[in-house]
């Protein structure tokens, strides 16, 4: 938990919750971000070097600010360091904390617009700081979001899933964005009777049991009303997005974050070949480090049989440690046919079993599918 800032404005994203101070005669300004948690990669400076790179912005060659390890009053630990940077087009000042949660890393932001404006702050700074608890078993309860929520469905089972579209200034049906630390695929569901999910679908998604999303993930279920233009919404956990909706050439925009429409693939799209990375490599700045990639090859023809072939190595330990590295690797490969049912892939194994998955596209074009909440690009 933690305290925000007394008279800052506050905005929500799924990743993150930013509060900012503007000072107009000087023009200035000052934000506090608090970021969700994501999983360590077993390094410190690792995670805080990527942390700083992505939120910030930079390439993978960038200069990262040399880092030291910090404990606050209350015993949290963590990896903080500060710089000036240019995120964009635009000089800054930022400041980040790196929380060792455990399993996971929480992240603490602030950016100003140059070290005097960041020094004016400097005491609300210090002030959310002190007052960030971290809830039991080690999780960051300054994360402003759970994790990546997913809900499996049951085919044939509930009410379609709307059409994406927003009708008389109201959304309705399946919204992504893209989460600024993870750069995987983040989504926003609106229902009929004001009912709104944040999260993956898993396993198909033509079809919605609303009572069993709710049962599975009830604090990502919520409420959204629509008043003059002004989106609400008021999650069950208690947090509440509020803010103009705008509407864009693909989707919309709610609290400067865009949303492309999902719309489903046809069939015949899907010929070609398709490929997803997810990998923590890259965090590791070029050293052999800990990490994990794992590499989804989707081949489809015309007729829809298709391959699917996954790999996934690990990298253990740091060599730079004086530490031994152990590594390992599997692989699996299938074949079959692939039917598509609205919103729903079934792939037909040559074994005689088959699995759903749900899958669409963003609105904006064909070269990303979104399998499972996966983002595979064609190849």
């Amino acid at each position: 938990m933690f305290e925000p800032p007394s008279g800052w404005k506050e905005d929500e994203a799924v990743d993150r919750v930013t509060f900012t101070h503007i000072d107009q005669a000087k023009q200035r300004y000052c934000t506090i971000n608090i970021f969700a948690s994501n999983e360590t990669i077993g390094d410190s400076i690792a995670d805080f070097n990527a942390a700083w790179r992505g939120i910030m912005k930079q390439s993978q060659s960038a200069v990262v600010p040399a880092s030291a390890p910090l404990q606050l009053a209350s015993g949290i630990k963590g990896r903080a360091g500060s710089g000036e940077v240019r995120i964009g087009d635009v000089a800054s000042f930022s400041y980040l904390f790196a929380v060792n949660a455990g399993p996971r890393t929480a992240y603490f932001v602030a950016v100003a617009s140059n070290r005097d404006a960041f020094n004016s702050c400097r005491p609300q700074i210090d002030a959310v700081l002190a007052s960030v608890k971290l809830k039991n078993e080690g999780t960051p309860a300054i994360s402003s979001k759970p994790p990546p929520a997913t809900a499996k469905s049951v085919a044939g089972r509930g009410e379609p899933l709307p059409k994406s579209e927003v009708v008389n200034g109201k959304p309705q049906g399946l919204f992504a964005g893209v989460g600024v630390v993870s750069g995987d695929p983040v989504f926003l569901l609106f229902l009929p009777g004001g009912r709104a999910y944040r999260g993956v679908l898993r396993d198909g998604m033509s079809n919605i049991d609303w009572a069993a999303l709710e049962a599975a993930d009830h604090a990502s279920c919520g409420k959204w009303l629509v008043t003059g233009g002004n989106l609400r919404v008021v999650w069950n956990d208690g947090v509440i997005w509020d803010g103009p909706l705008k509407l864009t050439k693909t989707g919309i925009q709610f609290r400067n974050e865009g949303y492309d429409r999902v719309v489903s693939v046809a069939a015949n799209e899907m010929a070609g070949s398709w490929e997803s990375v997810r990998s923590t490599a890259w965090l590791n700045m070029g050293r052999v480090g800990p990490s994990t990639t794992q590499v989804n090859n989707l081949v489809v023809d015309g007729s829809g049989n298709f391959t699917f072939a996954s790999a996934i190595g690990a990298v253990i330990k740091e060599p730079t440690l004086n530490r031994k590295t152990a590594t390992s690797y599997g692989e699996s490969n299938q074949r079959g046919k692939l039917t598509i049912e609205g919103y729903d892939a079934v792939f037909h194994y040559a074994n005689g079993t088959s699995v759903r998955m749900s899958i669409g596209r963003f609105a904006g074009g064909n070269e990303i599918i979104l399998l499972d909440g996966i983002a595979f690009l064609r190849q």
